[in-house]
């Protein structure tokens, strides 16, 4: 009763590679029938665990049947097959199936496993060591703060039509781009805090960004897909800092919402190898809350900078 949920170790080469996923009810004679489809297109870090899911569907199995999760390259009519050769391994698999019968009723149904969140980008880790003893901390990039521009979380009433949309624009910065999403990809968290938070990293693979000139960075999710439809990060000639992104539920899972009302939020940008860059609205940064209720947070003008 819900979207299953696979979580496990991939090891990927070779370009534009995906998953297509298929969960089947197996009969003791051997014939399938089948329960959800989805597509995935994996990272390419190998950090650790990947999470996706099928389609949230309903499906009552039979008595003795089993349940089968198959995994392929391509899943052609349904979607469109790669334009590139690739392969993955993946490893230490694990597919969690929602139901609803409650925890205890039989013995297959197990009490909700704690969610999975997969890495982003490497954090920095130093060492430090004295004659006795030996301390390894490890710290996030360094961060820069932006000033914002204007914040939106939208969610008009399905997961689909759900948008957040921000910009950032700080004139006679003395921020620095560091990094390069072209060559190391990037990673994009967006908060919303408030009566009910909600807060989202998104993984920006190479493959989406190109280089602006001198200036900058552009992502596009026309290659790599999933829910960022696009961001960018450059430096004007004239010296401004320019931020902007979209993220759009109809391109992929989307779960930030207006928070009802809304206490403080925003975004960070971390460009692989470099560092983050945060623009934060209202709480620290202020602002004006444009709109605040269940349909959208509006939030835009913030006096400071904050990172969310």
């Amino acid at each position: 009763m819900g979207s299953p949920t696979v979580v496990a170790d991939l090891a990927v080469s070779g370009e534009f590679s995906e998953i297509a996923s298929r969960l089947w009810e197996v009969a003791p004679d051997g014939t399938q029938s089948l329960v959800a489809h989805g597509l995935y297109r994996p990272r390419l870090d190998n950090l650790g665990p990947q999470v996706f899911q099928l389609h949230p569907t309903s499906w009552q199995f039979n008595a003795g049947y089993g349940a089968k999760l198959e995994l392929l390259g391509e899943s052609s009519p349904y979607g469109r097959a790669s334009n590139g050769t690739f392969t993955i391994t993946a490893t230490n698999v694990e597919v969690r199936l929602p139901v609803h019968e409650t925890p205890g009723s039989c013995l297959a149904v197990q009490s909700p496993a704690p969610p999975v969140f997969p890495p982003t980008v490497p954090e920095a880790t130093t060492t430090t060591t004295t004659p006795s003893t030996t301390t390894t901390t490890t710290q996030p990039p360094p961060a820069q703060l932006v000033r914002g521009s204007s914040f939106r979380v939208r969610n008009p009433g399905y997961e689909t039509q759900r948008k957040v949309t921000g910009q950032a624009r700080e004139r006679n910065s003395n921020d620095t781009i560091v990094g390069d999403p072209v060559a190391s990809g990037a990673s994009l968290e967006v908060v919303a805090n408030g009566a009910t938070s909600s807060v989202q990293t998104f993984d920006l693979p190479k493959e989406g960004w190109r280089r602006i000139g001198s200036f900058g960075f552009q992502y596009s999710n026309r290659l790599p897909g999933g829910p960022v439809s696009k961001a960018s990060i450059k430096k004007t000639s004239n010296g401004t800092l320019q931020m902007e992104l979209a993220i759009l539920g109809r391109y992929g899972s989307l779960t930030v919402v207006p928070p009802n009302p809304g206490s403080d939020g925003g975004f960070v940008l971390t460009l692989g190898g470099g560092d983050r860059y945060c623009v934060g609205f209202r709480g620290a940064a202020g602002g004006v809350a444009v709109r605040d209720d269940a349909t959208q947070w509006y939030v835009k003008s913030p006096t400071g900078e904050a990172c969310p």
